[in-house]
């Protein structure tokens, strides 16, 4: 059996609003879905993990499996739901 980690990042400034309330959804998605292997990751714009894998992003960025999926706004629950449900589909060969 193939185990999938998800890798979740939340880039934005500590703090802010907008970067609080998309940490909230995450997690809600998260434990609404009954995901476990997963690893939710902060980061700020400025530090070098976030700009050297993405470059220049605006703040609240959710990333998943290291695909910047939502940039510069708080997604809906619902959106970030869809996004680790096609993020944890192993295709079939």
């Amino acid at each position: 059996m193939v185990i999938h980690v998800v890798y979740i990042e939340i880039i934005g400034y500590e703090g802010e609003e907008e970067f609080d309330e998309a940490k909230r959804v995450v997690v809600e998605a998260v434990n609404r879905l009954s995901l476990e292997d997963v690893l939710i990751m902060e980061y700020s714009p400025d530090s070098f993990e976030a700009t050297s894998k993405y470059g220049i992003l605006l703040s609240p960025t959710i990333c998943i499996d290291g695909t910047a999926m939502f940039i510069g706004r708080v997604p809906s629950l619902s959106e970030v739901i869809d996004a680790l449900i096609r993020s944890t589909m192993m295709p079939y060969v």
